[in-house]
């Protein structure tokens, strides 16, 4: 059946009469031309169209209502409500592609990725491990860091080769890794190489022996047990082998490898002997550390170096030499609960600050404020369990010689919970020290990577947590120094500040009978108006029977 309009002239209002769900009664067909047909023609609607085109083509049938025209004003005001509205609909959608787009490059959820090395995984993995995968070789020719920590690596894809540009490379912490690529050598560029906890390397990969522009490598928590020449990369300056399995360093070759090395971090091994011909070619060696391994003997071409600074041997049974008596009153054991929390007293000052070996907090014992440094344990200086001898040997007198003293020793192997109070001191240990006085701030800043064994002096902001939690504000701290830029020393600064060290470094070694090993500006605490200091933090310190220098 097909319709057609008889009349294109003819009253629209005669077209259809649309009832609910009902076909057009022939009493009311009017001018509508009903005729059967087997293929409709141009033009035509079939059958079934026609209950669908009632609806419409009845409101033709309607007559006008007479309605005022909207006034001019309303009309604006509405066409804006719509771009309003349709403006604020593109950005919601925009915001939800971006956002789902996001979600869908693995940063906020777990999803079925691709790793670097191509396998397959169901965990959750940051879009950083596919960079190899996903970089095109320009892109990665344009890379200058590249950060793979954590990604469960099996292996590095050589399209690292592509990365010449590269400088800072981070692939700690990948336990399935088992070596480092060849291609590895055609990034010319990198001079910094993280690869510590990576237990699946047993000894370096060769890559790194033809990698000359490599200067900066760390391997610390690894398992690494020998030392290969060839492996060695030839113009270091900064090694961390910190907590491996080595046993030995015997072969001269190696330490010919490592003659640029100004710092040598060795502490936590197994080693039993090191090549005094290959210590002694170290020219370059500021700074070497020692501690916790099974030394039988030290090189006597150790104490010869020119540039030599920094040395620590703690931790070595063979080579402990136990500290002379206090002359002074012994430190007492102090256990946690009589200790007072200040954090309700000193709003934000009971952190006061975080070195190597520990943390240190602000409390009072018997009414008097103290700092407790709680020992971490095993730290690249050495043993909690050496740190906390050499305190107990300085004892209570140290203020006194320029040296923060002891005032007791923290016990947490007894800690009782009462009340639900002190339950995270349980199995710790520290050592609660004298406060400084007020105003007494960081002589220097640390150094990074960057600056090796060199204390940052200029251009140096203080920072709050290097202001005792007694004394003045950073502000005032900042006014004092000058603000970014320090003013340079007067003499009597110096001099003062120069008394002082000589006093308290005559202390420890004549009266006590330890080697601080770690004597930087940050581990000086100077008043910034007077030049008189104190040094602190034996985390590096050792014993000695007066037969080393």
């Amino acid at each position: 059946m097909t319709i057609s309009r008889r009349s294109s002239k003819q009253d629209d209002a005669g077209l259809l009469n649309r009832r609910n769900d009902q076909d057009v009664s022939p009493v009311n067909r009017g001018n509508i031309i009903v005729r059967h047909s087997a293929r409709p023609f141009a033009g035509e609607a079939a059958p079934g169209c026609a209950r669908y085109l009632r609806p419409l083509t009845a409101n033709l049938a309607r007559p006008k209502e007479n309605v005022p025209p909207r006034p001019l004003k309303n009309v604006k005001a509405s066409q804006s409500r719509h771009r309003l509205f349709f403006s604020s609909l593109c950005t919601a959608v925009i915001f939800l592609i971006l956002f789902f787009e996001r979600q869908d490059r693995g940063l906020h959820r777990t999803h079925r990725s691709i790793r670097v090395d191509g396998s397959i995984s169901n965990d959750a993995m940051p879009s950083r491990c596919r960079t190899l995968s996903a970089l095109s070789p320009s892109q990665l020719g344009r890379m200058e860091s590249l950060n793979l920590k954590s990604c469960n690596l099996t292996s590095i894809p050589a399209s690292i080769g592509h990365a010449s540009e590269l400088r800072h490379l981070e692939v700690s912490d990948n336990p399935r890794l088992t070596t480092l690529p060849p291609e590895l050598e055609r990034c010319s560029s990198l001079s910094v190489l993280f690869s510590s906890s990576n237990p699946g390397i047993q000894s370096m990969p060769p890559v790194l022996g033809r990698m000359a522009s490599l200067t900066r490598l760390g391997w610390r928590s690894g398992s690494l047990e020998t030392l290969e020449a060839e492996s060695m990369p030839p113009n270091l300056v900064h090694l961390i082998l910190t907590a491996n399995r080595i046993s030995e360093i015997d072969d001269a070759r190696v330490f010919e490898r490592m003659r640029h090395v100004r710092k040598l971090m060795l502490s936590h091994n197994r080693i039993k002997s090191l090549s005094a011909v290959g210590v002694g070619a170290m020219k370059d060696l500021e700074l070497i550390r020692l501690g916790g391994n099974d030394l039988e003997s030290i090189p006597e071409g150790l104490w010869s170096l020119p540039k030599l600074a920094w040395v620590t041997l703690s931790g070595n049974p063979r080579l402990e030499v136990e500290p002379s008596s206090q002359r002074g009153k012994a430190a007492p054991v102090i256990q946690p609960l009589d200790l007072v929390s200040v954090e309700d007293q000193v709003e934000n000052k009971a952190y006061l600050g975080q070195g190597a070996s520990g943390t240190v907090i602000a409390r009072k014992w018997n009414g008097k404020d103290v700092a407790i440094k709680i020992i971490h344990g095993v730290t690249s200086d050495g043993r909690a369990e050496d740190e906390l001898k050499a305190y107990e040997a300085l004892g209570v007198g140290g203020m006194d010689h320029r040296v923060v003293g002891c005032v007791g020793l923290l016990d947490g192997t007894r800690a009782r919970s009462e009340n639900g109070g002190d339950t995270h001191w349980r199995g710790r240990k520290g050592v609660v020290m004298d406060r400084l006085p007020p105003g007494m701030v960081d002589l220097a800043l640390p150094p990074t990577i960057e600056e090796v064994t060199v204390d940052r002096w200029w251009n140096s902001k203080i920072e709050h947590n290097s202001l005792d939690a007694g004394g003045s504000s950073p502000d005032e701290v900042d006014s004092k120094w000058n603000g970014v830029a320090r003013p340079p020393f007067s003499s009597t600064f110096v001099l003062f500040a120069l008394r002082d060290l000589v006093a308290a470094l005559l202390y420890l070694h004549k009266t006590i009978g330890l080697i601080h090993g770690d004597i930087y500006g940050h581990n000086i605490k100077v008043n910034p108006l007077t030049g008189h200091l104190y040094l602190l933090d034996l985390g590096a310190s050792w014993a000695t029977n007066g037969s080393q220098p």
